[in-house]
């Protein structure tokens, strides 16, 4: 299959939704990034793996995605069509961590160390969570923002600030090494993200934060499952 066309709809529809956004500064390097990849599509020879891991929890959170809510937007239609045809993988792995986290984070790339699309500059992408799951604080140095296609979200910045709601159609932006934490509801939650390098290239690090028993808090350098 010919999955271009359906990458350049996903861009597209990218480039669209952030005309309509107001003219945020915070924002720029999103634009930009997205601006460059609408500009390279058409010249780049852009083929799909012959062999794609879709999970079977996968294919159920998007099925049930696709039954509990109503697809509005050109850009949360054209990133369900694409879903089923990227290639998903779990974001962490490790004995010593949590199986429900494990089991729950899913990913795929439209752009980046994975993507149908190569790049250290922009990652743009799909991120899937199960139902009741805690994404528990952590941070990285790259400058995040997330759309919502399916689902909500509460996302809570730092440690003691107060959650607030991101639901379907809306974005979220978190700044360079921000601490946060996501929790789902009763639905699986799908959005699609998109990282800038603040500084270095992408990935950068990332970290955990782990209360200890005395009280205070540490920060755990992590990575992502290998590319």
């Amino acid at each position: 299959m010919n999955i271009k066309p359906l990458l350049l709809e996903c861009i597209s529809s990218y480039a669209s939704h952030f005309s309509k956004l107001h003219n945020k500064p915070e924002l720029d390097k999103f634009r930009l990034g997205i601006g460059k990849l609408l500009n390279e599509i058409p010249v780049k020879n852009i083929k799909q793996n012959n062999q794609i891991n879709v999970p079977r929890k996968v294919v159920k959170y998007l099925n049930k995605c696709s039954e509990v809510n109503k697809f509005s937007s050109s850009l949360e239609n054209s990133l369900l069509s694409i879903s089923n045809k990227l290639d998903w993988y779990r974001i962490i792995n490790g004995t010593n961590l949590d199986k429900k986290l494990v089991n729950g984070l899913f990913a795929a790339q439209l752009c980046g160390s994975r993507g149908l699309i190569k790049s250290d500059e922009i990652y743009l992408g799909l991120f899937l969570l199960a139902p009741n799951l805690l994404y528990p604080l952590h941070q990285h140095e790259a400058l995040e923002l997330y759309h919502v296609c399916a689902g909500n979200i509460e996302i809570s910045h730092g440690r003691k600030k107060n959650p607030f709601k991101v639901n379907q159609g809306d974005f979220s932006l978190t700044p360079s090494n921000q601490v946060h934490s996501l929790r789902t509801g009763q639905e699986p939650y799908l959005f699609s993200y998109i990282w800038v390098a603040d500084e270095e290239k992408l990935p950068g690090k990332s970290w955990w934060w782990q209360e200890n028993s005395d009280g205070f808090w540490s920060r755990i350098s992590w990575e992502r499952q290998a590319d």
